[in-house]
């Protein structure tokens, strides 16, 4: 990587810190960060680059990871989960944890003895790790999983509980057969108001930007999206126009409306074979 691009992709994350939440599952990812770095933060680089290239050995060259939150993500298990949509909120539904599924099966069933196998894996895999180093790693799983009642009596369970959840394999075998997912509850997980944590600390800390007052940070009225879709430059004279680059759902709004006319002018031109009806 070059200096531009360094620069560039530095840039592009602070953005990203400054972008208020425009779903419900940015505010989960949000929270997931936080809790991933907090339990990280005993560890350097190194040591988080060496545990990653050991869990990828686990997974196989075709299903790397580049993070760990993205090994040890809740949201691996969903086909199409509301949160996507979902304005910004602070209580989600994900799916259930992998080692409570296996509480539930027997000791010869499919999924007990990929697990039985994976963890064996992975012990090979981290030999030579520390025990407290192969703890502090499960917290990181339990962190990244917003897992918050793991207890780790011995090397072998922090082991399994990385295995269990970091591995392709059960991840495929979730693809082809995820019936024993669907009879599980699923888990409610409570949330800190991402939103106004994010409003505060623009306005706490404004070296990125000086000039960002509360009133950038106020979504528009539902009036006001209608016009700014359909009228650009009532955005322009609104003032208002640097909420729109901090907010990703009054974004959505926006776009939504901007879509929704140009599906009806589509629909338009093809009832009238090219012609747009007359007035």
């Amino acid at each position: 990587m070059d200096v531009l691009d360094y620069h560039l992709e530095q840039k592009l994350r602070e953005l990203d810190e400054l972008m208020l939440p425009s779903t419900l599952l940015d505010c989960f990812e949000i929270y997931r960060k936080g809790q991933v770095e907090k339990a990280a933060s005993c560890f350097n680089h190194n040591e988080l680059s060496w545990f990653l290239d050991s869990i990828n050995r686990l997974r196989g060259v075709a299903d790397q990871k580049d993070e760990l939150e993205l090994v040890f993500d809740p949201m691996m298990y969903t086909v199409g989960h509301p949160s996507w949509e979902l304005p910004p909120g602070r209580r989600i539904d994900v799916p259930p944890l992998n080692s409570e599924v296996l509480r539930r099966v027997s000791s010869n069933a499919t999924l007990a003895v990929l697990a039985k196998q994976e963890t064996s894996r992975l012990l090979e895999l981290t030999d030579s790790y520390m025990d407290e180093d192969i703890f502090g790693f499960a917290r990181i799983a339990a962190a990244a999983l917003c897992d918050g009642t793991p207890g780790f009596a011995d090397r072998w369970e922090a082991v399994r509980y990385l295995a269990i959840h970091g591995s392709s394999q059960i991840e495929d075998y979730w693809v082809k057969d995820d019936t024993l997912w669907e009879m599980m509850p699923v888990r409610r997980i409570e949330l800190p108001d991402i939103v106004e944590d994010r409003k505060q600390a623009l306005l706490q800390h404004r070296s990125a930007d000086p000039l960002i007052q509360q009133v950038d940070l106020e979504c528009y009225a539902e009036d006001e999206v209608k016009n700014f879709a359909f009228d650009t430059s009532k955005l322009l004279l609104s003032g208002k126009g640097k909420h729109l680059a901090l907010c990703g759902r009054c974004q959505n709004r926006i776009r939504y409306w901007i879509d929704l006319a140009d599906e009806s002018e589509k629909k338009a031109l093809r009832e009238g074979n090219g012609a747009l009806p007359q007035a």
